[in-house]
């Protein structure tokens, strides 16, 4: 019966007796599967940015080094697109001629059909199936997530396809790591974020890149050869001492430390470091830079306990010379479940007779540890995740969801992400669904203005049984960051109060001095003018100017999240020069306030004066900041 009285349709009842006959014929899938072996053959190539050559041949990397027809190709691809505009177009070139280029190479060797392609920016992933198995082939999804610059953009990040195959599901995960020797922790956490942000939404159950049978990530990981001179791991490599030098290799280090990639396996390494040569030939980087040579493209795998999968190759085709980066390949002998098909009906209609006997002494039952959460104090870019467990506690699978209230569109409000917003319990499963509060651009205006407030009810139905009803409160701690420019301005003091140390009420004075930033304090009047820019974005242009302007790609390069908080904290406060953290996290600051901003920074009005200005920028755009003005 549902909370308010009326009994599940029929409907339901039949969608909830599937559900059961799924979940006992999978608890007893060894009486009716085999296991019987598929060849994979896996791949990646980070290609710099470059077009297939005319009159250099795929097929050493694609199909010269297996006899044996792969049942799936799965290709992986890096830095496909260097262009700027591939971080807004959808559509690439170089994404139509790669594809091209591979599907005229596979078709020397059999007659393949896509299974799907997913791209974000420069890395590209694609799984092509023999035809005569495309039928076993189904619920395919694809996802994406960026790492890259302000932990979003995807220069960085990974793109995963997941399928399944007869009665295995499999994922696929193709990456590209933070670059630089030193930033082996960044690498880190962008696998531990591309694992908790990947999710495939597009299945009936959303599942996570955890929740496959077989998982295969491959691509340019960045992890490199350290505590080794260049000319010390060139004498090893000439050597052939590769056993020596994988020692040295970072990936294998972390791994062995599980601070990434926890229980994945990798093949012994037997081929060169992939890493970095001058383009068109085997030589090693000449540049200034002269990078020592690291084994950057890697394939790793996991499976659960049961599944079966031995490597057959693993190496590189040094013979592509086309890009700085040599492709990688892995061939694999994979265990798939293979239903038999008269077996199988035979326990089906044993689960109907089981079922038939039980389906009226059961409904679904569930509980919920908590109704009422706290959410704290929130400001600006601030997380706050607390955890909801679902416990079935009944004799019968249960469904939930988090389902929109009356006379609403959504289940939560837009600073809340629930995951799994939809899931499914077997009997005595628990499930530990996460609440993330986050306050972001999207959010941030609202809540400012106070038009929104940290305060949602949630509704969490159980398909065939009750609802629950949960709230959230919290509070939101005003911040810089989304409150207009014309308003800041006008301002006369911080937005938060200064630490009791500072008993006058101050603002930093607009010194012009060139060289460092003023630290002198002035009483405020309360009927001045308002300045011409807010108090908090001069401090953020006067750092830079003073500080960080010769600092490397500023404004591409993020900065770590810690410190763009308490440069957030520091604004606030309107606290003294200099501002805490790098160069890099107040340039990214800087563009974190203008995109939280309202209205966009450049008015609609003047857009189409803006997009005029390209061609010859300069005098136009000065014209248009005086029109600003």
């Amino acid at each position: 019966m549902s909370a308010n009285g009326v009994l599940p349709s029929r409907v339901e009842q039949l969608k909830s007796r599937e559900l059961l006959v799924e979940e006992r014929m999978h608890l007893r899938q060894k009486e009716y599967v085999n296991i019987q072996s598929f060849h994979f053959f896996l791949a990646t190539w980070n290609v710099n940015g470059q077009s297939p050559s005319a009159t250099e041949s795929l097929e050493p990397w694609l199909t010269a080094c297996t006899p044996e027809t792969p049942t799936f190709y799965v290709i992986g691809f890096q830095e496909l697109d260097l262009d700027k505009r591939a971080y807004v177009i959808e559509t690439s070139l170089r994404e139509q001629e790669w594809q091209r280029t591979l599907e005229a190479a596979l078709r020397k060797k059999a007659a393949y059909k896509l299974v799907r392609v997913i791209r974000l920016v420069g890395m590209m992933l694609l799984v092509y199936v023999l035809e005569k198995h495309a039928g076993h082939v189904k619920n395919v999804a694809a996802a994406h997530v960026g790492t890259g610059i302000m932990g979003w953009m995807g220069n960085k990040g990974g793109v995963g396809i997941r399928l399944e195959f007869h009665g295995s599901e499999l994922c696929f995960v193709s990456a590209h790591f933070a670059a630089h020797t030193e930033e082996v922790e960044r690498r880190n956490e962008d696998f531990r974020n591309i694992c908790e942000r990947m999710v495939f939404n597009q299945l009936q159950f959303p599942k996570r890149i955890k929740d496959h049978d077989i998982i295969m990530w491959l691509g340019d990981f960045n992890y490199r050869i350290f505590q080794l001179s260049r000319p010390e791991v060139q004498q090893l490599i000439s050597e052939d001492r590769l056993a020596d030098l994988v020692l040295y290799d970072q990936l294998q280090r972390e791994m062995s430390q599980q601070k990434v990639f926890h229980g994945f396996r990798e093949g012994r390494i037997r081929f060169r470091p992939t890493y970095k040569y001058d383009v068109g030939t085997d030589r090693w980087d000449s540049s200034e830079k002269s990078r020592v040579p690291s084994w950057c493209d890697r394939i790793l795998w996991k499976a659960k306990d049961g599944e079966e999968v031995r490597q057959v190759v693993y190496g590189s085709a040094m013979e592509l010379r086309l890009s700085d980066h040599k492709p990688v390949i892995g061939i694999f002998d994979v265990g798939v479940k293979v239903v038999d098909k008269s077996r199988q009906k035979k326990v089906y209609e044993n689960v109907l007779k089981e079922i038939d006997r039980e389906e009226n002494l059961f409904i679904p039952q569930a509980t919920i540890d908590c109704n009422d959460f706290d959410l704290g104090e929130l400001t600006f870019v601030q997380q706050v995740t607390r955890t909801l467990t679902v416990a079935n506690n009944g004799q019968v699978p249960v469904v939930f969801e988090f389902i929109a209230k009356p006379h609403s569109t959504s289940y939560c409000q837009e600073w809340l992400k629930i995951t799994p917003q939809r899931s499914f319990l077997s009997q005595g499963d628990v499930c530990y669904v996460e609440l993330q509060v986050y306050v972001d651009k999207r959010t941030v205006a609202g809540l400012t203005s106070g038009a929104t407030t940290l305060d949602d009810i949630l509704v969490l139905h159980l398909d065939g049984g009750k609802d629950f009803f949960i709230t959230l409160h919290g509070q939101y701690r005003p911040s810089c960051f989304g409150i207009p420019l014309e308003t800041l301005a006008a301002m006369p003091t911080a937005v938060r109060a200064p630490p009791p140390a500072i008993t006058e009420q101050t603002l930093i004075s607009f010194d012009n001095s060139p060289t460092t930033p003023s630290t002198t304090f002035l009483p405020v009047d309360p009927h001045r003018t308002p300045a011409h820019i807010p108090v908090e974005v001069w401090m953020m242009l006067r750092h830079l100017y003073a500080v960080s302007s010769d600092i490397p790609d500023l404004f591409l390069q993020p900065g770590p999240p810690d410190e763009v908080e308490k440069i957030r904290d520091h604004l606030d406060g309107r606290l003294p020069l200099p501002l805490p953290g790098s160069g890099h996290s107040v340039a990214e600051a800087l563009l974190l306030y203008f995109d939280s901003l309202p209205d966009p920074l450049v008015p609609y009005r003047l857009y189409h004066e803006c997009l005029d200005a390209g061609a010859n920028w300069y005098g136009p755009c000065r014209g248009l900041i005086d029109l600003i003005d």
